[in-house]
Parts: structure tokens; sequence; C-alpha cells
């Protein structure tokens, strides 16, 4: 069985154990540095070539002149907060809107018609949109405030480079007095326009304001309702609303405990009806009032002033409704007005009437009692019921007048809710002619203002440092060889990259390993062979053989010990096998890549442990082994 050994395509003897030159792995990673470390001379080539472009070009661009000048935005207007990120602005206007108007047609017309212009209009064919494209390529707005959102002034460098060294002073100048002028126009036109627009709008409010005030007074003379001290409106009927609820509220709690009364009464008489006297006494004391028994005609008498008292009652009962009435219209006109004073002759007429009345069926109560009243029992009896009669009248009188109220609040409730529509007006024309009053106010107080600082105030641009003299910029050596010496850099790295991509070389064992699938035996470092010269006393038997034969003269080198690992090496990957390695091939793809070096030493190696070696030299044309052993016309691989 044979088993290959194959040198790689390096020229230099002594090299061992790489196998042919593969292509390299399409998957395998390029290391950038090696790369272009390995292939500096196609990195160098280009940066060269770039670099003299560069000069070349340089050596073909005209010279280019810059003038400078230094002008500065300054703003009496006060910073103002911003409610969504918080942060403090400045008057000033950004340098974003500076450049807009600084390229302006305006400005820049203004600028092209300066009289310094005039010398070199002829350079832009007297073509306005000419000088305009130029402008917009050279010229250049630097501001020197990084923190442009809170500065109250903004300072900024105006930049104008052209080949005409004679022009951009006089270009700089143009444009920095065109800005300001433009500046100071727009201020003083929007003022004047401001004071207008104040002007007319007091004198458009004036009017408005007095429409509003007539129109108000004619609704509060026709609108029912009164007013305060404050010119608040108020709704009578919910005043009146307010007063018959809480009356309301203490007479249901008068007729609750009054009812309460009633029962404890009539539980007493119920339950006493035997000892009405007794029970006269108890009641007493439940009530905190003392009754005695009178005689007959005291008796009498007290009986007709209880009739009195609960008549005047009965009567105040059915005069509430119209003291009720006299009393809303003498609140809505006045206590002389014909139909208060009707009410009140009506009242009185009712209030007479009932005195009559009430006379007169006293004394017939009187006359029909005056028999039965002689006896104590009978009496304490008689003024039990009396009691109790009284007390529950007393409720019956105060649950009508509840229920009187209760009509009453909600015909208020009625006339309130229809009174509603007019307060509502009301509030609206009061709160109309309010803001009017304020606007018109605010006006004035502009206007005045106005009228008090005539100073030119606002945002101004001042030229803080007058225009350079010409200076050259341009054309810059280090600039355009160091972009060609870059250009040539990128390139030569892509092209270094695209070699390393391409290569077909093996870089180091694992590529081998990897692509072939075979282990590596050994590495045979470089060694320069040398023969060991014999004495006399000892002669040297190997002095004939070539001095490549690295294992026979020098045993102790590296290189021979390479031999010797490669030797080990094969005898353990053969030892598996039957044939036992029985034949082994050296070869490789090209000539001179150190087959015959290997092999020699090989076979001096394997036979040195002791082994029946034969080396066979298979090359016909070019046979090395009869030079390396000395075997010059001895018997070869033909005979």
């Amino acid at each position: 069985m044979a088993s290959a050994l194959t040198p790689t395509t390096n020229d230099i003897p002594g090299f061992a154990g790489y196998p042919p030159a593969q292509p390299a792995a399409s998957g395998q990673q390029v290391n950038v540095a090696e790369a272009i470390w390995r292939y500096r001379w196609a990195v160098m080539i280009p940066v060269i070539v770039g670099a003299v472009c560069g000069l070349l070009i340089y050596l073909q661009l005209p010279e280019t002149y810059r003038s400078t000048t230094r002008l500065m935005i300054e703003s009496d207007n006060a910073a103002v907060l911003d409610q969504l990120t918080g942060e403090v602005m400045g008057g000033v206007p950004s340098i974003d809107i500076v450049k807009s108007q600084l390229f302006s047609d305006r400005v820049m017309a203004m600028a092209f018609a300066a009289p310094r212009m005039q010398p070199f209009r002829e350079d832009f064919t007297n073509d306005l949109g000419v000088f305009a494209s130029d402008v917009l390529d050279n010229m250049e707005l630097e501001p020197e405030v990084e923190d442009l959102k809170t500065a109250q002034s903004l300072v900024m460098l105006l930049h104008f480079d052209n080949e005409n060294e004679a022009m951009v002073k006089e270009a700089v100048t143009s444009f920095s007095e065109s800005l300001q002028r433009y500046y100071n126009d727009n201020y003083k036109s929007g003022r004047n326009d401001l004071r207008k627009l104040v002007r007319q709008a007091s004198e458009e409010l004036y009017p408005q304001l007095l429409e509003q005030e007539r129109r108000y007074g004619d609704f509060r003379r026709s609108a029912p309702l009164v007013w305060d001290s404050e010119g608040r409106a108020i709704n009578p009927h919910r005043e009146r609303m307010m007063a018959l609820l809480e009356s309301r509220s203490e007479l249901s709690e008068r007729v609750a405990s009054k009812k309460i009364e009633l029962a404890q009464l009539e539980q007493i008489a119920e339950q006493m009806k035997e000892d009405p006297e007794n029970a006269l006494g108890v009641v007493g004391e439940l009530l905190e009032k003392k009754f005695t028994l009178p005689s007959t005609e005291n008796r009498l008498n007290e009986l007709q002033q209880g009739d009195f008292v609960l008549a005047e009652t009965l009567l105040k009962e059915d005069l509430l409704p119209l003291s009720i009435e006299r009393a809303k219209l003498a609140e809505q006109f006045n206590e002389n007005h014909p139909s208060v004073k009707a009410l009140d002759v009506q009242i009185e007429g009712m209030r007479e009437e009932m005195a009559k009345l009430l006379a007169d069926r006293t004394d017939r109560v009187k006359e029909l009692i005056g028999e039965t009243m002689a006896d104590p029992r009978q009496r304490a009896t008689e003024a039990m019921k009396a009691i109790i009669l009284a007390a529950s009248s007393e409720v019956k009188m105060l649950e009508a007048q509840s229920e009187l109220l209760r009509e009453q609040w909600v015909e208020e409730q009625r006339s309130a809710v229809k009174l509603a529509q007019f307060e509502m007006d009301d509030e609206q024309q009061r709160r109309s002619i309010e803001r009017t009053r304020e606007l018109l106010d605010e006006m004035e107080n502009k206007l005045a203002a106005f009228n008090m600082d005539d100073e030119d105030r606002g945002t101004r641009v001042v030229e803080l440092k007058s225009p350079t003299q010409a200076y050259q910029v341009g054309p810059s050596i280090l600039k355009t060889v160091g972009v060609g010496g870059v250009l040539g850099i990128l390139l030569g790295c892509g092209l270094a990259m695209l070699l390393e991509k391409n290569a077909n070389t093996f870089r180091d064992s694992d590529e081998i390993a990897d692509t072939l699938g075979t282990p590596v035996l050994t590495h045979v470092p470089f060694y320069k062979g040398r023969v060991k010269k014999g004495s006399k006393s000892e002669p040297n038997p190997y002095e004939e053989l070539d001095p490549s034969l690295a294992v026979i003269h020098m045993p102790a080198a590296v290189a021979s010990e390479a031999i010797r690992s490669c030797r080990t090496n094969l005898f353990f990957e053969l030892s598996g096998k039957r044939s036992n390695g029985s034949i082994i091939q050296v070869t490789s793809p090209l000539p001179g890549d150190g087959k015959s070096t290997i092999a020699g030493n090989l076979a001096c190696s394997i036979a040195q442990a002791g082994k029946r070696t034969l080396l066979i030299d298979c090359d016909l044309r070019r046979p090395q082994m009869t030079d390396n052993f000395g075997l010059e016309g001895e018997n070869g691989l033909t005979n």
C-alpha cells in the first residue's frame, strides 16, 4: 500500500509535508491587514499614481481668493419659554432663517445693484441669475455661537470665495450692507403696519362696545329680573323658592313633632278615661303645663277665648295665599302700587267679616255648653277632649300650610325656569362687554406705548469687523495630493483584497488539512546542507553524498529532527494497514519542489531505524538520486 507525502510548490529544497497548491477555501475569512501587507506593492502603486494625479490637478487649478467679515444680529425682544420643551428661546432668528434671508431675491438684488459692484457686473454678463448662482456656490455664512436657541445675539462670519481678487471684498461689503438694510426696512415696515393695525382695531372696538352696552341696557329694562348692588342678575323666583323650601322644612319638623304629641295625648286619654282629672295632670306634665278646672264662668270665657284664637289661626290660614301674593307684588313693584293696595283692602275686609262670624258662633257655643259644665269630672273630660281637639286641629293646620308651601314652591320653580334663559342672556352679554372692554384697553395701551417709544428697536444687523483684504485660500496642494493619495489607498486596498480572494496559495497548514482532508505529517524548515570533512585518522564514509542529506551529515539539526518526526508519523499512520506501508511514494506537481531531498532523507532515516529500505528514482528525464548518492554509471530503474 502506498502513502503519499507531498511537498509544497516551494523551490527551496528541504521543505516537505505540504500538499499541492489549491485555491483558498471560498468561505474562509480574509485578514485585511495581512492581505494589504502581503500585496503592499499593489497598494503603493495606486497611492503613487493618485498622489501624482492630485499634483497635476493642483497645477491646473486657478487661484481662489476669499474675503471675510464678522456680523452680529442682536434683538431687543424678550426671551420666551417654549411650552413644549421647557427651554428659554432667545429673541434672535435661527441661523437657517438668516441664511434664507441672505440668499433671498431681495437681498441678492440689492447687493448686485450696489454701486461698488458696478465694475464687476460684466463678469456675470449683467445677469442677476448668473450672479445669484455664483453667490450660492461660493458664499458661506458660519455661526460663531453654538447655543443659538437661548442667545439674545448671533455672531457669524460671512465668507465669499472667487477667482477675482478685487471683487471678493466688494461683494462681501455689498452683502453686509444689503442684509443690514433688509433688517432695518423690515422692522420699520413691520412697526408701522402694527401701529396701523392697533389703531384700526381700537376704532372698530369702541363703537362695538357702545352698541353692546346699549343692547344690554335695553335688555335690563325689559327682562323680568332684579339686579343687586354689584350688577349681578338675580332670579326673584329662585330666591323665593329657597325661602319657601326653608320654611317648609321647618314646618315639616313641627308637623312630625305635633303628630307624636297628638298620639301620646290620645293614648293617655284612652288609658285613663275613667279618671279624667288625673289624665289631665299627666297631660300637663307631658306638655310641661299646669291645667286647673276653672269655674263654669271662667271656663266659658276660656272656651270663648280659645275659640277666638282657633278662629284667628284659621283666618290666617285662609288669608295666607293673599298675603304671599301681596308680598310678591310689593317686592316686584312697591308698597304704593294699586295692586298692592287692592289686596290690602281685600285682606282687611275678609278679616272684619270673619271677626263678626266668630263673635256670633262663640256666643251660640256658650249658650249650648253652659249647662254641661257643672260636674268637675265632666269638665275634666271635656278639657281632655278640648286639648286633643286643639292638638289635632294644629296638626291639620300645619299640614295644610305645608301643602300650600309645596304648591307655592312648585309654582315658583316653574317661574324660575322661565327666567333661566334671561339669566343666561344676561351673563353672556356681560361677558361679551367685558371681553370687548379688555381688548379695547389693551389696544389703547399698545398704541400709547408705540407713541411713547419711537426708537428703532427690535432685531438689527451690526457689522463688527470690516471685510478683510482678499487672501488666497486655494488651490491647496495638501488637499489635492491628499485626496489623490486617499483615493489611491482605497483603490490599492481594494486591489489587494481582490488578489487575496483570488490567490491559489495556501497560507498555513490548517488550510491544507481543511481543503484536502488529510493530516500534515511534519514541517521541514529551510536548512543549508554542509558535509563534514573527514581526517586521515577518522575518514568520513559519507563524504561523497550530497549535502542535502541532512539526517546523515547533520543528525542533530532541526531539519533532521523534522525528517525523523515525519518517519514516526508515517509509521503511526500505516501501523493498522495490512501491507504495513511497504511502499511510500513522494511526489510534487512541479520540478524543484524538493521531492528528491525529502525522499533521500526519509529513506536514510527509515534505514537508520533498522528497516530494509529501497529508494527508487522514477524520474527518467532528470534523475537526481544518482547524483545525491554518488552512483553515476550504476544500474538504474530501466536495468
